[in-house]
């Protein structure tokens, strides 16, 4: 299934964006003018009206204290043993 978004802002990384994206079977397969081209043959179009889109956007993030705490450590989260942290 290829599904074309257009007709609006695409976020692409923190320097690019463009005005289409095209994803078959749930990856980005085409942007811009690559991703209007395959309009025609979509399984699915959706217009943006103008709207941002931002495909793959995800909040990871850690907070920087606990972060940095958790570095301190070993990472035995998990383990009920030695011996099944050492067949890692």
């Amino acid at each position: 299934m290829t599904t074309v978004w257009h007709n609006g802002s695409v976020w692409v990384d923190q320097h690019t964006s463009t005005h289409a994206v095209a994803a078959r079977d749930g990856v980005i397969c085409a942007l811009g003018e690559d991703a209007l081209a395959l309009l025609a043959s979509a399984s699915q179009s959706i217009d943006l009206q103008g709207r941002t889109a931002t495909p793959g956007f995800g909040d990871g993030h850690a907070h920087p204290v606990f972060g940095g705490i958790e570095t301190l450590f070993a990472p035995v989260r998990g383990h009920t043993s030695l011996e099944s942290r050492s067949e890692e």
